[in-house]
């Protein structure tokens, strides 16, 4: 019995000799490290997508952790303000979680609850953060930061938010344009008018809600310095043709409203 384990056992260690011999041949020599490398490759991916999975699924747990803690904060200061808070941590991903968690509950309500939720922003001091995600490289923070900006509709924002306006992006411009209608909807429409007319990629029905949203005396004082000032200087059929349809918007606007 030894014997044949010590057989196989140098049948085992020659065969793995012969495999550590590079071949003298060109064609089997590029075939074998062909073959290693293929084989680092495939080891390396599996690796990375083992790693990834893992961070993946830690994220996710703490993620869940969060919302467990911070989603009856929120539902308890949309109520009242005597809801005792921890300090929010300075982490990157946390802070991103707590936004998106309020700009969500935001959109589903109305008057004094926004106010309360709004309070609850300022004292978990958010609003630099927000601001600096106003330069992030990445447009989905930009546009969390801009709509976070709507609900708060605060002016002292305004000067962060208004380059924003002529984003290229018309996704981006015109949450910043809803974001300046928040803020100050009689001096946003001011600003807002004129660039309609110029950009072609601003839908009229999203202009149009732009103009109910800042109201109808607000629409009007805007319409008034528009026809009076930058119709006579449009120059292009396209401008001609916008500057038309914002009057008409105008015109259309009381029954829009009342839809």
């Amino acid at each position: 019995m030894p014997s044949e384990f010590y057989a196989w056992a140098e049948f085992v260690t020659s065969a793995l000799r012969q495999l550590t011999i590079i071949p003298s041949d060109p064609a089997l020599r590029l075939a074998v490290y062909s073959a290693l490398a293929l084989a680092g490759i495939t080891l390396v991916v599996m690796l990375n997508v083992l790693v990834l999975a893992e961070l993946a699924s830690r994220r996710e747990r703490r993620r869940e952790v969060f919302s467990r803690y911070w989603r009856p904060v929120l539902s308890a200061w949309s109520i009242e303000e005597s809801v005792e808070l921890s300090p929010l941590r300075q982490r990157r991903e946390e802070r991103l979680w707590f936004l998106l968690m309020w700009a969500n509950l935001q959109r589903q309500l109305r008057g004094s609850t926004k106010q309360r939720l709004n309070r609850l922003f300022d004292r978990l001091s958010m609003d630099r953060y927000v601001v600096e995600l106003l330069e992030s490289r990445r447009v989905h923070r930009r546009l969390l930061a801009l709509t976070c900006f709507s609900h708060l509709a605060e002016e002292r924002y305004w000067g962060a938010v208004a380059p924003l306006v002529a984003s290229p992006n018309p996704v981006e411009s015109l949450a910043a344009a809803q974001a300046l209608v928040a803020m100050n909807p009689k001096r946003g429409m001011r600003v807002l008018v004129p660039v309609y007319v110029k950009r072609k990629d601003w839908a009229r029905l999203r202009f149009s809600a732009l103009c109910q949203q800042a109201g109808r005396g607000c629409w009007a004082c805007a319409a008034k310095r528009f026809t009076a000032g930058v119709i006579p200087t449009c120059c292009g059929t396209d401008s001609l043709d916008r500057a038309c349809q914002c009057s008409r918007v105008g015109a259309e606007y009381p029954t829009y409203v009342t839809r």
